[in-house]
């Protein structure tokens, strides 16, 4: 049964994880994270142990842990956004996609312009420049200062050219 002891080490270890992957310690930060997990699982500490776990290449692991995430809450977008990053850094861009077109389906992604800007990457791995340029447009849209979509989006316009 979960305690309020329980409940405060969770929150100590995830706030001490926090604060080791912000100063670039991701291994402590894992070993914080899973501890947190193991009093009170929460999305949030599987979702940052994802990417803190990503970090050191371990894609299928970090897959795994926002898959954990979503058992919790089916409607959190940024699991998607992650596991379809995930998928591309994995170069297995069909997986990514199908991933990254189902976090679009969510009208609060408030990461839509990573979303698009990751699909920009997918069809510019398969040379489908037109469509790149269109998702790289969309993510500059909704992010105007997004400045890596901006130069995608420059790189592949001159290539058109």
């Amino acid at each position: 049964m979960l305690s309020e002891q329980n409940l405060k080490a969770a929150y100590r270890y995830y706030n001490q994880a926090c604060e080791s992957q912000k100063n670039g310690d991701y291994l402590t930060a894992i070993q914080n994270y899973r501890l947190s997990i193991i009093n009170f699982p929460t999305i949030e500490a599987y979702i940052h142990l994802s990417s803190a776990l990503s970090k050191h290449g371990r894609y299928e692991e970090a897959i795994e842990k926002c898959l954990s995430a979503l058992r919790i809450d089916s409607k959190e977008y940024s699991a998607y956004n992650y596991i379809g990053y995930y998928f591309i850094k994995m170069k297995k861009y069909s997986s990514a996609k199908v991933w990254l077109d189902f976090a679009l389906s969510f009208d609060n992604n408030k990461s839509k312009h990573f979303t698009y800007f990751n699909l920009g990457i997918i069809h510019e791995k398969w040379g489908e420049w037109y469509q790149a340029i269109e998702m790289f447009d969309k993510a500059i849209k909704i992010k105007s200062d997004f400045h890596k979509a901006e130069k995608k989006l420059i790189l592949l316009t001159a290539k058109l050219n």
